[in-house]
């Protein structure tokens, strides 16, 4: 049985990542939100402390023909603004929980390495990603505008008056279809059959619609089929609580930040180098909020 022995001298890794791929690195952390990999928000880059949305709306009026302009109608403008916010994600990571892992490999103790980082470094990183993610996804959905949180879009809906808000009920296999025509009977006419429309849902009312589609035959493949509502996508999200269901266009919502930005910082220092620490810290730095352009487009159903 082999054992580890830390020696004053030891040197596993590289000492210091700092940053040049920033960029890159918080982008594959982006993708491990929902709404984001599944292109369920418009993204907006290079966004620093508040951004602005133009909502412009016009009221078209015909008038009798004259050789003279004359403008007709009534068109408003006006910015909303997406506010974002710097953040950080701070974490210490013991290097002995991975070393043995990686000197199997290098000694080629594993018959098939494939999805093994090949370096403690790329495996720190791969785990900040993975949790990364679902952080994010509850941020967008859920964050309350603390010092820790974006204002996300539940919070927003709530203080929105325009937003088209149904008393739902606790979703279930028994009323799941209802539940969501009345989510689908509440979208306006206008945006109907609009680019984009889609109905996001909490993972126990996406379970729910496929077992009523199944009860129905109407969905008993055996792999996961695409869903929708009477032609309107469907997609699940997690970070969803429970029974809620909201509908919306993609274009009318987004999430802001800074990814190509200098504020992005992502390192891992490696304490060994400097003290008798044999520990990792990593730390990730980053800008972002959502908002969205119109109130009156977006359907919520909750309980």
């Amino acid at each position: 049985m082999k054992k580890l022995i830390k020696l004053d001298t030891t040197t596993t890794v590289t000492s210091r990542y700092n940053g040049a791929l920033a960029g890159e690195i918080l982008g594959q952390a982006l993708l491990k939100s929902d709404t984001l990999n599944k292109g369920l928000v418009t993204v907006l880059p290079n966004i620093l402390g508040t951004g602005a949305l133009p909502k412009m709306t016009h009221s078209n009026t015909f008038a009798a023909y004259t050789c003279k302009f004359t403008p007709t109608g009534t068109q408003t403008y006006v910015d909303k603004a997406l506010v974002t916010k710097r953040f950080r994600l701070d974490s210490e990571h013991c290097k002995g929980d991975y070393r043995n892992t990686f000197q199997a490999q290098i000694e080629g103790d594993f018959g098939n390495s494939q999805g093994i980082p090949t370096t403690i470094q790329e495996a720190i990183l791969a785990q900040i990603l993975a949790d990364f993610g679902k952080s994010l996804d509850n941020n967008i959905w859920n964050g309350n505008d603390g010092s820790t949180q974006m204002n996300g879009f539940l919070t927003q809906f709530a203080a929105d008056a325009e937003v088209i808000d149904i008393t739902g009920t606790t979703v279930t296999l028994a009323n799941v279809i209802s539940a969501m025509t009345a989510v689908y009977n509440a979208i306006p006419e206008a945006i109907m059959e609009e680019d984009g429309l889609v109905m996001v849902v909490a993972p126990g009312v996406a379970r729910a619609y496929k077992q009523a589609l199944s009860a129905q035959g109407l969905n008993t493949y055996n792999f996961d089929k695409e869903l929708d509502f009477l032609g309107v996508r469907v997609e699940s999200i997690g970070a969803l609580p429970s029974s809620n269901i909201v509908a919306y266009r993609i274009p009318n919502v987004a999430f802001g930040t800074g990814l190509e930005s200098d504020l992005n910082d992502v390192k891992l220092t490696d304490k060994s180098d400097t003290s008798n620490d044999d520990v990792v810290e990593a730390t990730i730095s980053f800008n972002a909020g959502v908002a969205y352009y119109f109130g009156a487009e977006i359907v919520w159903s909750r309980p």
